[in-house]
């Protein structure tokens, strides 16, 4: 067996690996619109094989089999020309959606089916324009509970500006497993003619 050969085997191992190897992400925080936003969040891989933990105010972590290896600060954000965009109207996108609503169903039923979701998101939103809380409250009806062991409770207020949202969320999800659902969902007729509408929207 020649090199060229061997290194094409590990590298093929090693795929496999990725793709077979549950990834486990943990979110826990909060936005208020009153006392700002506070989180943490970690990301694993084999369990401990590699951790990257990230808390508010403090820098990301790497850890290799639970002992810290690295850390990095945060990066400064590039600056950017602002350019002036079309803003798409909340209306269109709720227009796509409601025609669609079976397709949406299918597509989540199908993400839920190949993630292991755990925790709850509860609060309460009421954004500035009221087109874009009914865009909101509309997505939350189609998701509905999309676990047993998930509990969704995001209410939807017109009558007031608010947003506090609480998250705590555990999440396994295998790489393998997303990318043949994200392939069959791609071939379904439905799932294109929804993606062209909303390019359009």
């Amino acid at each position: 067996m020649n090199l060229f050969a061997t290194i094409g085997i590990i590298i093929i191992i090693g795929i496999l690996i990725l793709l077979i190897v549950p990834w486990r992400i943990r979110l826990n925080g909060w936005v208020d619109d009153q006392e700002g936003v506070a989180y943490s969040a970690s990301l694993d891989w084999g369990l401990i094989v590699i951790t990257v933990t990230k808390t508010m105010g403090r820098a990301l972590e790497l850890s290799i089999l639970g002992l810290p290896i690295a850390h990095f600060s945060e990066f400064p954000k590039a600056t950017k020309k602002k350019q002036k965009k079309k803003k798409k109207s909340s209306l269109a996108k709720a227009g796509v959606m409601k025609s669609h609503h079976q397709t949406i169903r299918h597509i989540l039923g199908r993400t839920a089916r190949a993630v292991i979701l755990k925790g709850h998101l509860k609060g309460r939103i009421g954004l500035p324009d009221p087109a874009d809380t009914a865009l909101i409250d509309f997505f939350l009806r189609l998701v509905s509970q999309p676990s047993e062991r998930f509990k969704l409770a995001l209410t939807c207020v017109y009558d007031e500006e608010v947003v506090y949202i609480h998250a705590n969320l555990r999440a396994t999800l295998i790489i393998g497993n997303l990318l043949l659902a994200a392939g069959m969902l791609l071939l379904e007729r439905q799932t294109r003619m929804m993606l062209r509408d909303f390019r359009h929207a």
